[in-house]
């Protein structure tokens, strides 16, 4: 007698809850037991399938549902089954350049970089214009650490669609991490140019006349940021060190504080970067910096007139 194997019992009970929940018409119900079998089997077909005819509704052709289906699992991190659902829609319209760019990203996202580069090319070689091929293949190029080659992504695109925000606000990212600062900042103003209502965008240009040292006009961006969305922890994080260089404690110390929000990547690097400036996270890069660091001592430290961090911005004023 063949094992059952361990994930084919959870994802039973899914199937079975999702299969309930959709007869009783309860469609979210149906759509969380389904992400539970994906979980288990993300190449569970008949889960698949029952996903994208229950997102899309009985009016919507069928690739199209997969569409939607395969952007709802990527937007929550099921890659491996966002995969499989864009490959579904190329099982019935194999041309598809808005799938195959999107499932380019999905296989980056998995380390598969060889099969996204082709899947990539394959997108662009249908149709060399298409916008979503282009911005995808900046991302791409991107992340494999030709960033000459996502220039260009990006500049090819822009010369066609000169409005478009994404692909100002990707190139100066881009900029950023090529230490072409001006640049960088020239490319946010661009992308608010066309849309100044886009809280990432402010947060990029922050950073970028931060690290050009302009300090009160960094603190400028990063408030509009939060203006525009005040449960922004990166923004929050960020505006703390413009602050805390001007000295104005009392403002930014709960934000500095923040910086330990699991949701922020730069709030975590913060985290980690207080932990050093006090001795608690590397011994030897903290007494380089400090002298006598105590690790007792600082994972004590909580507030702006004992942290070691506050009084280094302090000093850089």
């Amino acid at each position: 007698m063949t094992p059952t194997p361990d994930s084919a019992r959870p994802a039973d009970d899914a199937w079975r809850d999702a299969l309930a929940a959709h007869a009783e018409g309860r469609h979210d119900a149906a759509l969380e037991a389904l992400l539970r079998v994906l979980d288990a089997q993300p190449a569970n077909a008949k889960a698949l399938e029952l996903a994208a005819r229950t997102l899309a509704g009985d009016t919507e052709a069928l690739a199209d549902a997969h569409h939607h289906l395969a952007a709802w699992l990527y937007r929550r991190g099921r890659f491996a089954a966002a995969g499989h659902a864009y490959r579904r829609v190329l099982s019935i319209r194999p041309d598809d350049v808005s799938a195959l760019s999107s499932l380019a990203l999905t296989l980056m996202r998995e380390a598969r970089t060889d099969e996204a580069e082709a899947t990539l090319a394959r997108a662009l070689a249908l149709d060399p214009h298409d916008v979503g091929a282009l911005l995808n293949q900046g991302v791409l190029m991107w992340r494999l650490g030709r960033l000459a080659a996502a220039e260009a992504a990006y500049r090819t695109l822009l010369d066609r669609w000169q409005d478009h925000v994404a692909a100002w606000n990707n190139l100066g990212l881009l900029y950023k991490d090529m230490n072409r600062l001006p640049d960088s900042e020239a490319a946010c103003r661009r992308a608010l140019a066309f849309d100044d209502g886009i809280a990432e965008v402010h947060n990029n240009l922050g950073n970028a006349l931060w690290q050009l040292g302009r300090v009160e006009a960094s603190i400028e961006a990063y408030r509009r940021a939060l203006a525009l969305r005040p449960d922004y922890a990166a923004a929050r994080a960020n505006l703390a060190l413009p602050l805390l260089c001007l000295g104005a404690y009392e403002e930014a110390w709960p934000l500095y504080e923040a910086r330990t929000n699991p949701r922020s990547a730069r709030a975590a690097w913060l985290a980690r970067r207080c932990r050093i400036r006090n001795g608690g996270a590397n011994r030897s890069r903290a007494s380089r910096s400090w002298s006598g660091p105590s690790r007792a001592w600082a994972t004590a430290c909580n507030s702006a007139a004992t942290c070691r961090c506050s009084r280094h911005w302090a000093r850089r004023r």
